[in-house]
């Protein structure tokens, strides 16, 4: 009968490991995989001009408008342009629109407001001198409210 010896043993046993492993690698799968999916544009959320007030309106000397303009969307927006649409005299008044001007103005500095849930989404803006009433404006005119619609024209911001 053969003597087994230990190199014997190492050889027989480097084998199987040998085996093993091979095995085990083969046994490994590899995989992949494919698909598509689909994302909708969100859609564009006008923006809000709220509490548009003049302040210092009086006889010969441009004012300034302060209004507040909000960003219901979720990217944030810039402010390109500015426009007094409409100024209107309180009912009834004896100092009519015509007593008032619009003015040549720049726009805002910072244009930047954020996207809904970032702050500021909402921001408060300064039109300086755009209005002027008439040097030769009636008594009348005398506390009257006049009512500015301003429109806004914005574009995305990153």
């Amino acid at each position: 009968m053969r003597k087994i010896t230990k190199r014997s043993v190492a050889v027989v046993a480097a084998a199987v490991v040998a085996v093993g492993g091979g095995a085990a690698a083969w046994a490994a799968w590899t995989l992949s995989g494919a698909g598509d999916t689909t994302a909708t544009a969100a859609s564009v959320q006008p923006l809000t001009v709220g509490a548009v007030d003049v302040l210092g309106l009086s006889p010969g000397v441009a004012s300034d408008i302060q209004f507040k303009v909000s960003n219901p969307n979720k990217f944030a927006v810039k402010i390109t342009g500015v426009k007094i649409t409409n100024i209107k005299a309180p009912g009834g008044s004896k100092c009519p629109e015509t007593n008032v001007a619009k003015q040549a103005f720049d726009l805002p500095a910072d244009p930047l407001i954020g996207p809904a849930g970032a702050a500021p989404t909402e921001k408060a803006f300064t039109l300086a001198n755009a209005i002027k009433m008439n040097q030769d404006a009636a008594d009348a005119c005398q506390g009257a409210k006049f009512t500015i619609s301003l429109s806004l024209a914005a574009i995305t911001a990153a």
